[in-house]
């Protein structure tokens, strides 16, 4: 009988060490592979998640940087030196030549303080005329078709006195490309 007990002893000794090394092999093998197979998916899924993301954000990129060449095109701003008096100057004589030609008197033609943007400085220049209607929408009309880089931010027409005469007021900018003047 003692044969058979060792025997058995050694048979549940057995079972116990191979339950041992398939549970070490599990616990140090497997389920390491198993989490390091579930973070490699996860890690994957975010990685794609922030390709897609970046792919969105590449075609914005693009899309408001061919708006703004077209807008630039368009308005096609001179580089020009704001400090230099002559090309303010130039500006002015520009405007009173306008003026002149739509048949409106000028009364103020002053320019106003830079103001400085990203892609284009703003030059604001206070203009006010007087005259007919038909002259004052004239000018804002030869405005327009003269200098594309001139733009109205306001305009307000005044009865000036009992005749027909206007009194008009415009609130002009002129784009120049930014860091063209020197400081």
């Amino acid at each position: 009988m003692s044969s058979n007990s060792n025997r058995t002893a050694v048979d549940v000794l057995g079972f116990l060490a191979c339950a041992t090394m398939l549970s070490a092999a599990y616990f140090f093998g497997v389920r390491t592979w198993m989490e390091g197979t579930e973070r490699s998916e996860h890690l994957l899924n975010e990685t794609n998640a922030i390709k897609v993301q970046l792919e969105q954000e590449s075609e914005e990129i693009g899309h408001a940087s061919t708006s703004l060449q077209r807008i630039e095109g368009q308005l096609r701003a001179e580089g020009v030196s704001l400090d230099d008096a002559t090309a303010i100057t130039n500006r002015l004589i520009s405007l009173g030549t306008i003026a002149e030609s739509a048949g409106v008197v000028i009364e103020t033609l002053t320019p106003r303080p830079l103001e400085k943007a990203a892609a284009f400085d703003r030059q604001p220049i206070a203009f006010k005329c007087s005259g007919d209607f038909a002259a004052c929408l004239q000018i804002l009309s030869e405005l327009r078709q003269a200098d594309r880089t001139i733009a109205c931010r306001s305009v307000s027409f005044q009865r000036a006195n009992a005749n027909s005469t206007i009194v008009m007021n415009l609130d002009l900018v002129w784009f120049v490309r930014a860091g063209s003047s020197d400081d």
